[in-house]
């Protein structure tokens, strides 16, 4: 689920919701399948996407992160990306980088690529620019 429109507050009780979840799994020694609905959901959570303002600003954090973790020097690097059209190396797929995804566990890229789809790539991966 996508909680960017989310108040924080409802945001923490979800947050805290999916940790419950976690270590409720963990002590059953559950090992989740991420093809799955609740697989995916207890593997990465939920996902919030990061506006070019929130990119911009060096002191915005992820409430969920707690306000030690700011967003990585490089991401921030990448607001005047948003916008311009790019290549997914490791695929060769091209579309429009839109801006960055967080889950609960990694970062992703958010692209629209020329098929019309809205895609996550993960960030371990290289975007390229024209």
């Amino acid at each position: 689920m996508n909680v960017t429109n989310l108040s924080k507050e409802e945001r923490l009780k979800l947050f805290q919701e999916w940790m419950d979840a976690n270590k409720k799994a963990n002590e059953e020694g559950y090992n989740p399948d991420i093809t799955s609905k609740d697989g995916y959901y207890l593997t990465f959570g939920h996902d919030y996407d990061i506006s070019k303002e929130e990119l911009e600003d060096p002191n915005f954090y992820l409430i969920e992160w707690g306000e030690s973790s700011k967003l990585p020097y490089w991401m921030r690097q990448m607001a005047d990306k948003i916008g311009k059209r790019c290549t997914i190396d490791c695929s060769g797929e091209t579309g429009i980088f839109l801006g960055f995804t967080a889950s609960y566990e990694d970062f992703y890229y958010r692209i629209k690529l020329d098929t019309g789809e809205n895609t996550l790539e993960t960030c371990v991966s290289s975007l390229s620019f024209e």
